[in-house]
């Protein structure tokens, strides 16, 4: 037999839920708190008159609910109830599985119920004299009607489905007679994906009535297991029976949450505290984001490549995915900022530009092979606004057959994919301001609506602008950004659209350092201070696209469809100072670069389950298109350069650009590079021993096609036209359902470089602009996962070796083998209420070899701290609802900025402190946010930027206060 209960169609009869999944834990708490000194105004807003015997039942079922499940149910509700997939999922199950209603009669007629559904509906019984708790108005009653239905049931050895106005398991609690048909029985409630995962149990009266402290316990590991709104069926009942569960006290919570859930709360309900709660798909898939763990920093899981959304515990590979809630609490004003908190990372930049660099593992990733939705170079080049995400997810190792090769050259240590925003399933308009040291100012919108009789189609627009001096003097950044994301859920397809324009303007940028001072490097200069020619600017333009299907050819075989474009306009004029004595003296050179880039991208795909004997498959064929073609333009003044002093900078005045050592017009920029890359995957995880032992392999077959063409006249320089193919071998198996143990192989595969840098005497090397053949990184790593609920953690060890880059005499190219070795751990949750961790440790060892230089061999890679410590701590202060209090201490360790190891970067340490505080304001939500990064003002080389064999410094930010307010309406 099988049976589910369930008290919502649509979200209009969730009023409670709805308003509780925007509260923090805090003011759930002390909602909770007021509910239970008042039992009595708690009945009165459910409708229910207030009598002894209602009086004590309200007081049983408030006394024993934690407010943290309590929190984690109502947002699940919205998440659950309120998605269009629910009702396409009832029109499925009511072809199969009888659906019985039962209403209150003072309810019934206000019970939101598509007339599709009562048409096809078993039966419709209503409980006189009754609200939506009828099982508390009249238990005899609603005992007999929910009797009649389950022996009905049971004669004919059929599948059950009821439908209530109210929480049946209250009842079952609450009235004497329940027992007659619940003292030994099962219910089945909805879990948060679908009829195909494992239902959640919840035992009857006897286990209710007899082990209070035990429910209560199983409270805390319902939430470890991160089980929200419960919600499947399929489960056979071959007799009743009662045994304790971790999923027990879920019922018990349904008794207040749900009890409410139909009824608006009464005009004096305290009032809700906001926060920030998306739980909508981020793409076009049935499977969604993953959930976010316990503290909500973090998910679950997340995208890897084309095998999809999988849990963390199920993957063979690394990676963390930080929730909307961490970008929006950090105050993040990039995806460098915010992965500043990711042990395995650490931000640098690009060569002679702007543009973030993601050292992972100690191999650059740069922020042009980012992709956006599974999708490589779709967004802007060298700058993403954080206002764009949802989600941000980093991938630690080679992703080659996961992704295919990254089109901009980088990535061999990792990838970094991020999700877009989506409508929720409630409406969304809020305004954020905000200011930063220097008077920079910022304002940002997200609004997000959805429309449809069945909610299928949702809009979500945002748009921010930053604006002002930053914290370091006369630098001036302007950034603007607008986009448009759209999804629709049909029946069995799904769509979903991207849209989006940002600016990125940048006045007297500070730049980074050269240095040819022999053996050492200078003094890290005054953070705040900017060495940068007041003429030096930087200007990026983009416009931006994607769109997404999936359709269902099956019930388990889904395709999928995706394209996306970015049209760029680059402009700058750099003077970046090349330091000659340890006083800093330096001189700089005028360097001017006009940029044009289109880009095209794509994927088809089709991903199938199927079992052969006791073995479940899940198969995945993928296609992938990229095509992006570069114009590009340079002018540059005397290399002789000007003088100036890093410590006492000198404005000289603008040098003009010479045309013999200028390349192409910069009023109209030729073509200097075509690339395009087309590749072919197959993969197959195999389940085993009841998915106990998972195995994945895979193949991707990768073809890059690469040309050169000179500066301004556009002739073909270089071209190469070459194919490999990368492997993929990875294993999983869970020892229990806490730990997972893992291990995998796999390759890096990369367009080759193009020359760039500068040689020994500080000049540009006499090959720039020649385009090197792909070449590859091979993988090697094991590790271990652990999954406490509320506390998650791994381990990892790893191998990877590349080519190496660097200069010899005069030409840039590839020179020796560069392995990177290193251990990871990470933790991360909500280990106690109200305290919530982040964080990990990064060790590394880094060497070189077959360089061709018998004084590198053996030594350092340039830019790869062999010990990074990033550790985060968030605690909600006691007795002040609302208000949580955070710290992070980010470590590195010693650096290099050559392949000699001549010129080392000290090791540095950076404490940052915040605050959030929620509230209401005028009955508006608003959440208050402040951060001081950098406390001490410390001065230091951050990193060093590496460009074949050359290392620029890139100095650390000084102390910087950022508040901003969110205010909801």
């Amino acid at each position: 037999m099988k049976i589910s209960v369930e008290g919502n169609f649509t979200l209009d009869d969730a009023f409670w839920s709805q308003k509780l999944a925007k509260m923090p834990l805090e003011a759930v708490e002390s909602t909770l708190a007021q509910d239970r000194s008042e039992p009595e105004k708690w009945l009165h807003g459910a409708g229910v008159k207030a009598t002894e015997a209602t009086l004590l039942a309200a007081a049983s079922s408030l006394a024993f609910q934690p407010a943290s499940t309590l929190q984690h149910m109502a947002a699940s509700v919205v998440d659950i109830t309120g998605a269009p997939a629910y009702l396409n999922g009832i029109k499925n199950w009511i072809e199969h599985i009888p659906l019985h209603l039962v209403a209150g009669e003072r309810t019934a007629d206000g019970w939101h119920i598509p007339d599709w559904v009562k048409q096809q509906a078993a039966s419709y019984q209503v409980i006189k004299n009754c609200g939506h708790l009828m099982m508390l108005e009249d238990g005899q009653q609603f005992s007999d009607a929910i009797t009649a239905i389950i022996e009905k049931a049971k004669a004919s050895q059929g599948q059950l489905r009821m439908k209530t106005t109210g929480d049946v398991l209250a009842g079952m609690k609450n009235s004497q007679n329940s027992q007659s048909f619940l003292e030994d029985a099962l219910v089945f409630l909805p879990s948060p994906q679908t009829l195909a995962h494992p239902a959640t149990v919840l035992y009857g009266t006897r286990f209710f009535s007899k082990s209070r402290y035990r429910y209560t316990q199983a409270m805390s590991t319902l939430y470890n297991d991160n089980h929200s709104h419960l919600y499947s069926a399929n489960i056979t009942m071959r007799q009743f029976h009662c045994t304790p569960t971790p999923f027990a006290l879920a019922a018990f919570l349904l008794a207040s949450a749900a009890a409410q859930a139909q009824t608006a709360p009464a005009a004096d309900t305290a009032q809700a505290l906001p926060t920030v709660v998306v739980n909508a798909s981020a793409d076009a898939s049935a499977e969604g984001l993953s959930r976010a763990y316990a503290g909500g920093q973090v998910a679950r899981g997340g995208r890897v490549g084309i095998l999809g959304s999988v849990d963390m515990m199920d993957s063979p590979f690394g990676s963390t995915s930080y929730t909307q809630q961490f970008i929006s609490d950090q105050q993040a004003r990039s995806i460098g900022d915010l992965l500043q908190s990711d042990p395995a990372v650490r931000l640098s930049r690009g060569y002679g530009n702007f543009q973030e660099v993601y050292v992972i593992r100690g191999f650059a990733l740069n922020s042009d092979d980012i992709a956006y939705n599974g999708l490589y170079g779709v967004l802007p080049r060298q700058y993403v606004s954080p206002e764009l995400l949802e989600r941000v997810e980093v991938f630690r190792g080679a992703s080659a057959f996961l992704n295919g090769a990254a089109p901009g050259g980088s990535g061999l240590g990792g990838a970094i994919n991020l999700m877009p925003k989506r409508a929720g399933n409630t409406p969304l308009t809020e305004v954020t301001v905000g200011v930063e040291s220097g008077g920079h100012t910022y304002v940002a919108t997200d609004i997000a609506r959805r429309f449809g009789d069945n909610q299928e189609f949702g809009v979500r627009v945002n748009a921010a602008k930053r604006q002002g001096e930053t914290s370091i003097k006369h630098e001036d950044h302007d950034v603007g950004m607008f986009s448009v994301g759209l999804d629709y859920r049909g029946h069995d397809y799904r769509l979903s659209a991207d849209a989006g324009y940002q600016n990125f303007d940048l006045t007297t940028p500070r730049p980074s350092v050269n240095s040819l001072v022999a053996g050492a490097i200078p003094a890290a200069p005054d953070a705040s201070s900017n060495f940068a020619q007041p003429w030096s600017f930087s200007k990026e333009h983009d416009v931006f696209g994607t769109v997404r299907g999936e359709y269902d050819l099956a019930s388990n075989v889904t395709a999928w469809a995706a394209f996306g474009s970015r049209s760029t306009h680059e402009s700058n004029s750099l003077a970046q100072p090349t330091v000659t004595s340890l006083n800093g003296d330096a001189s700089v050179y005028r360097f001017d670069n006009a940029r044009k880039q289109q880009i095209r991208t794509g994927e088809l795909g089709v991903r199938a389950k199927l079992n052969t004997g006791a073995v479940k498959h899940t198969l995945v064929a993928s296609w992938s298109g990229h095509w992006n073609e570069d114009k590009n333009a340079y002018a540059i003044s005397d290399f002789a350069g000007l003088p100036t002093n890093i410590y006492q900078p000198v404005d000289v005045a603008m040098p003009p650009t010479l045309p013999q050592i200028s390349g192409g017009d910069m009023s109209d920029p030729r073509i200097t590079q075509k690339t395009i890359l087309t590749s072919f995957a197959v993969a197959d995880t195999m389940a085993f021993l009841e998915d106990s032992l998972l195995l994945t392999v895979g193949l991707r077959h990768q073809q890059i096609r690469d040309a050169g063409y000179a500066y301004g006249t556009a002739a073909p320089t270089s071209y190469y036209d070459q194919s490999a193919n990368t492997p993929v071998a990875g294993i999983v198996y869970k020892l229990d359902k806490s730990v997972s143990l893992y291990a995998n192989y796999i390759e890096a595969l990369v367009k080759g470089p193009t020359a760039s840098g500068t040689d020994a005497n500080g000049d540009v090397v006499s090959n720039l602009g020649q385009v090197f053949a792909p070449y590859k990184a091979r993988q090697k790593e094991v590790g271990l996962k652990y999954d406490g609920g509320k506390l998650g953690a791994s381990a990892a060890l790893f191998s990877t070796s590349v080519p190496l880059q660097a200069v010899r005499g005069t030409e840039a190219g590839l020179f020796g083998q560069q392995r990177n070795q290193g251990v990871e751990l990470s933790v991360f949750g909500m280990p106690a209420n109200g305290v919530r961790l982040l964080g990990g440790l990064t060790w590394l060892d880094t060497k070189q070899s077959d360089t061709g230089v018998a004084g590198d061999d053996g030594k350092k890679v340039i830019g790869a701290p062999q010990t990074q410590l990033s550790f985060g701590a968030e605690w909600d202060v006691p007795g002040a609802p609302g208000l949580s209090l955070n710290a992070r201490t980010i470590y590195t360790s010693t650096q290099y900025a050559d392949l000699a190891n001549t010129r080392q970067l000290p090791s540095w340490t950076r404490l940052d402190l915040g605050a959030r505080y929620l509230t209401r304001v005028a009955n508006h939500d608003v959440t208050i946010r402040a951060r001081v990064d950098n406390v001490a003002n410390r001065n230091y080389w951050a990193s060093a930027v590496s460009s074949f064999g050359a290392g620029s410094l890139v100095l650390a930010s000084p102390r910087t206060f950022v508040v901003s307010a969110t205010v909801g309406f």
